[in-house]
């Protein structure tokens, strides 16, 4: 493999990013490879930095570097994409490069992904720069239901378009990644070649928290979070200069930042984040990061700032079961042997907005074929499902689930397996503040 020429000027980084320009048209391939053989030196261009990289002069250095890259100051509406809405629901992405490479990487890339999170069936997703929604399509064929943000509603609408039809629900969120701010609960927060547009990325790290689930993960993929001594980072954080960053900073004035790993390791660990890393398979220098917040499980399972709203106890005949018997002393539901639900109902109306529901009750600790589950649509769409864990705080299980527009007949429901104990004596719902 041949090394990366290095540039120093900017008249050098054009001729280079014009030479791939001119061979664009013969395929995906080659363009790519006329940009993966230049590399810019910036140390001229750049000057000197600040030591401390969370500071804001290292950061407005970037921005400096940034406007003499593309002779403008950054704007996140640059980031908009410009597309030919026919063409692309007719050739999605990575199809339309029409390269075996392109395509066979990117799919084993989503499989991967896909594997690693592991999610249990009904999760609901935070895609954070969602752009073409390659991802939220493979997510939403699975069943998953999917919230997409991008800067581009454009590009949303886009999404809906061609996810409309598959199992999972697919909404979207409108929003620039710096100011993200939203009720919801996730079950995972994906950043799929999305966090690198991100300037204000150690704050959004510590904002994010307070929407996954406990339990839940933060994914990084197709990140460019390269080796300390790598030339396309050559500082902790910043400015990619590689050829094909290149061409997207000073062509389209797109944001490409990227991190050396001792950098996001340590940035990770500041806002409070655990990682496992693993290998990609198909994208070199692109591993998949597996974050939890740091904190124990124990010190968040209880309601987040909730407000009880309602309660419904299992005596209660909004309450109906299957394979449950009622004991008339406490009014509890208590599992009888056969396997069915053991609760379903109420069949609530419930408005637009972030909740925690618990249900209280016990197990013998040994209910495996156990699940809650949060339901609408007569039952049909199952919008979470948990394990009933046997906690030993009064409650079989909590999840958190968010509601986008008001539902009529929402369940919270119990299922079990042959010959579990199970008892339920209630569910509580708490509104999330």
């Amino acid at each position: 493999m041949s090394t990366a020429r290095m540039v120093d000027t900017l008249a050098a980084l054009d001729d280079a990013l014009e030479h791939a320009a001119r061979i664009r048209e013969t395929g995906d391939d080659a363009f790519r490879s006329a940009l993966a053989a230049v590399t810019l030196r910036p140390k001229a261009l750049i000057g000197p930095l600040d030591r401390d990289p969370m500071s804001s002069a290292f950061r407005a250095s970037q921005l400096r570097f940034y406007e003499t890259l593309t002779k403008s100051g950054y704007d996140v509406t640059r980031e908009e994409t410009v597309f030919d809405r026919a063409h692309m629901l007719r050739w999605p992405f990575p199809y339309a490069t029409r390269s075996p490479t392109t395509v066979g990487d990117y799919l084993m890339a989503y499989g991967q992904i896909i594997k690693e999170m592991n999610l249990a069936r009904g999760a609901h997703i935070l895609e954070m720069g969602s752009g073409y929604g390659p991802l939220t399509y493979q997510l939403a064929s699975m069943g998953y239901r999917v919230t997409c943000t991008d800067i581009s509603e454009n590009l949303l609408e886009y999404v809906r378009t061609r996810c409309a039809g598959l199992p999972g629900i697919v909404d979207t969120i409108r929003c620039d990644m710096n100011l993200f701010s939203n009720a919801g609960v996730y079950d995972a927060v994906v950043f799929f070649e999305s966090f690198h547009h991100v300037l204000d990325h150690a704050g959004l790290l510590e904002r994010i928290a307070a929407n996954l689930d406990p339990r839940g993960i933060l994914v990084f993929a197709g990140e460019p979070i390269v080796p300390d001594d790598s030339p396309i980072v050559p500082y902790p954080w910043g400015l990619r200069m590689d050829g094909l960053s290149l061409w997207a900073i000073r062509r389209q004035g797109w944001l490409e930042l990227g991190f050396r790993t001792s950098y996001f390791s340590d940035l990770l660990r500041r806002t409070g984040w655990t990682c496992k890393r693993v290998p990609s398979v198909s994208m070199h220098g692109t591993d998949i990061w597996i974050c939890r917040r740091a904190k124990a499980v124990a010190e968040t399972k209880r309601p987040m700032q909730g407000e009880l709203v309602q309660s419904w106890r299992a005596s209660e005949g909004s309450i109906h079961t299957q394979c449950g018997v009622r004991d008339r002393e406490s009014g509890s539901l208590g599992s009888d042997g056969t396997p069915g639900y053991l609760a379903y109902g109420p069949y609530a109306r419930i408005e637009p907005g972030a909740y925690e529901v618990v249900w209280a009750g016990r197990s013998d600790g040994a209910a495996p074929a156990s699940l809650c589950e949060v339901a609408f649509g007569g039952g049909q769409h199952v919008l979470r499902e948990v394990s009933i864990d046997g906690a030993g705080d009064g409650a079989l299980a909590r999840t958190r689930f968010h509601i986008n527009q008001a539902v009529d007949d929402v369940e919270f429901r119990v299922r079990v397996g042959a010959n579990e104990k199970i008892v339920l004596d209630g569910i509580d719902l708490y509104i999330l503040r």
